[in-house]
């Protein structure tokens, strides 16, 4: 496992700009779960809705929305298995495999959610 301690305590400077980066996308994950929740419902005599009356038992924007919502869970999930923060100190630790999955699961449904919602003609 690597391990990185804050960005103030790390010496390498590429080290330190990752770690950055890292604790940067993190942080605005929090903004994402305010924006998620606005497209929980959908606007009436959307294109989407007509999608939804055509597969009433299934509809088509809530298997979407709960894509995105796996896809933020799993990006939740990296921060609680990457980052320990106390009072003086935040510790960014990787380890080799763990990662790449909840990051590629996250891919594979948020690609999923936006192939559910493009438009049947992108022209």
């Amino acid at each position: 496992m690597t391990s990185f301690t804050d960005p103030e305590a790390v010496t390498d400077e590429a080290e330190k700009a990752a770690v950055s980066r890292v604790l940067n996308a993190f942080a605005s994950f929090r903004e994402w779960e305010a924006t998620l929740s606005q497209y929980s419902t959908v606007q009436a005599n959307s294109p989407l809705s007509c999608d939804d009356a055509a597969l009433q038992s299934f509809p088509n924007s809530q298997f979407a929305y709960a894509q995105l919502v796996v896809a933020f869970g799993c990006l939740q999930s990296l921060r609680q298995m990457m980052v320990d923060e106390d009072e003086e100190n935040i510790h960014v630790t990787s380890g080799p495999y763990g990662p790449y999955t909840l990051i590629r699961n996250a891919l594979d449904s948020a690609a999923c959610a936006l192939w559910l919602l493009e438009p049947a003609n992108s022209n």
